[in-house]
Order: C-alpha cells, then structure tokens, then sequence
C-alpha cells in the first residue's frame, strides 16, 4: 500500500465534510481538481483519495506540471521513443505508463503549455498514449487528478485553460479553505505538528494560550505549509516543554491583535470540543480520537473552557 498517509486535521465541521468529501471520492474512478492556494494541503487529499480507493495497490504519481521545461512537457507526460529528438539515444515510458493501474496527480495543471493540453484531453478521453515520436498507441488505466492554485474555471475569465479540458479534469471538485478561514482548526493543527516532532525526539509537549493568540493574529499566506516552518523553528528554539510566545518569530510577535479574533479561535475550539464530547456520549479517550487531538491535551483543554462532560452522559441518557 505504499507509505503512510499523512493525517489531516480537520475538527471544524466545514474541514470534516472535506474530509467526508475525498472518501466518497475515493469510491468513484474518475477524475476530480483539488483547488486551493499553496500550502493548504491538496497533496494530502489526493493521497487520501488514492489510498481509500480500489487503486490502493498501484503507482501514485505526483508531478508539478509548473517545473517541467515546455519543450520536455510531452515526454515527460507520454514517453519518446528511440530517436524522437536528440539525445533520445533509448525509447522512455512516460508518467502515465508510470502510473498504469494507480493515480497521476497532475499538480499545478494550469501551468502545462496549451499544446501539452491538447495531448492529455485526448488521454484522458480515450485513454489511450502515444509516446513522442512512435508511430502507435497504447493503452493505459490511470485515474488523473488535477491541482491547481491558480483560477483556471473557464467562468474565472483566465483563459489560459482549454474549457474542455477543464470539465474533463473537474468532473468532481474539492475546495481547500486557506488557513485564515478556518482558525477552528489551529489549535489541533499545532497540537500535530508538535506531536509529530515529538516522534522524532524533540521534546515539547504544548503551546502556551499566549503563543496560541499570537499565531491566530497572523494571516497565513504561505498557510499549513507556513504554520510547520514557524512551528518547527519555534520548537528548536524553545527552553521548555512548551513553546511560549517569545519562541516565535519576531515578525509574528509584533502583529496587533485583530477585533474578535482571540474569542472567535476560543469560541470555535469550545464548540469543536463539546460537538465531539457529544457525539461520544462525553468519553474523552473517544472524543480525542474523533477530534484527533491527544488525549492529555483534551484534558488540558476541557478544563481551560471549564466544560462540564458529565453533561453530555446525562444529554444522551434523556434522548434514548
């Protein structure tokens, strides 16, 4: 089944449906674009999609389509055979040979050359390839998925993007929200994060609500992607068994703190803990699992809001 799947965090309702979401994907062979801005985890729900389908046991093919050279794009794609241009001194399969029976991700497809475009709307279609320069095709079994930070719907205006292309690529959308739109999820993402690199021996157990506030007063234009860089520095940088505000970079310190924000974060993460304290009938071991946060740190958190879980046995037992 290949290596292990990162977890995605998602406690907030709007992040658990995305989650819903790529698992029914999963079901379905066909094609689906994963949109959002960098940083924001489109890689994840493709592996997500690709390890919850009936293509678990094949290739998964990821490709930044942005970092080809336009002259290389169709044989990095397709293949060439023997002699197709210089320097092809042997015949190449090309990455839908690569990925027969499993999944190409196609990542940043709104960056490939509209020649290149042309090529993969006819695989798609037909599910047949021609590698550059021979004179046959084959055929190939593979599941695209698309990945684009960039607006390529032909109703956005680009133009840049064959509309026939994109209805082929988008026959399923999924839509990843940046971070700043979804600071429910903060505190869980910084307690993964921390976790994960307490696996790999370094020793931080927490954040203080301090930190926590500083990091919900930042924008997050890089987004997830941004969030592991500043945690990571912070927990190299951290005396403690926790990381305090001061631990973070100076440039996020510094920000003033923006009206409602501090309250909204602590608002929704009361609300995620006492959704998830419900629907496990106010088991904590079950409550972490469902809103995976470690256990120890939804003790942490149930006494911060002052949440009573007795309530949540006693809700159930009045509504069976």
């Amino acid at each position: 089944m290949g290596e292990p799947v990162e977890t995605i965090v998602a406690v907030t309702a709007a992040m658990r449906g995305l989650v819903d979401a790529a698992d029914r994907l999963a079901r379905r062979d066909v094609p689906v674009l994963i949109t959002g801005e960098t940083g924001t985890g489109k890689d994840l729900f493709a592996r997500r999609i690709h390890v919850r389908s009936a293509r678990q046991a094949g290739a998964f093919v990821p490709v930044n389509c942005g970092a080809i050279p336009s002259a290389l794009v169709a044989s990095e794609l397709f293949g060439h055979a023997r002699g197709a241009f210089t320097g092809a001194g042997t015949s190449a399969p090309g990455l839908f040979e690569s990925a027969d029976g499993g999944v190409l991700v196609l990542d940043e497809v709104g960056r490939l050359p509209m020649a290149a475009q042309v090529a993969l709307l006819r695989v798609v279609e037909t599910g047949m390839v021609r590698r550059v320069g021979a004179t046959r095709e084959q055929r190939v079994d593979v599941r695209v998925l698309g990945a684009t930070n960039e607006p390529i719907d032909p109703a956005s205006g680009a133009g840049s993007f064959r509309a026939d292309l994109y209805y082929r690529l988008a026959v399923e959308t999924i839509h990843l929200p940046p971070l700043r739109e979804r600071l429910g999820d903060l505190p869980a993402l910084v307690d993964h994060m921390i976790g994960q690199e307490g696996e790999q021996g370094r020793r931080v157990e927490g954040i203080t609500a301090e930190a926590l506030e500083v990091l919900s007063r930042h924008a997050w234009p890089g987004n997830i992607r941004e969030l592991r860089n500043v945690i990571g520095q912070a927990i190299s940088r951290a005396k403690g068994a926790v990381i305090c505000a001061e631990d973070l970079p100076e440039g996020l310190r510094g920000k003033r703190v923006k009206n409602g924000v501090r309250l909204a974060v602590q608002q929704t993460e009361r609300s995620v803990i006492e959704e998830a304290l419900e629907r496990t009938n106010g088991n904590m071991a079950e409550a972490a699992r469902v809103s995976q946060v470690p256990l120890a740190t939804l003790y942490r958190k149930v006494a911060k809001h002052r949440i009573d879980t007795g309530k949540f046995r006693k809700l159930r037992s009045s509504q069976d």
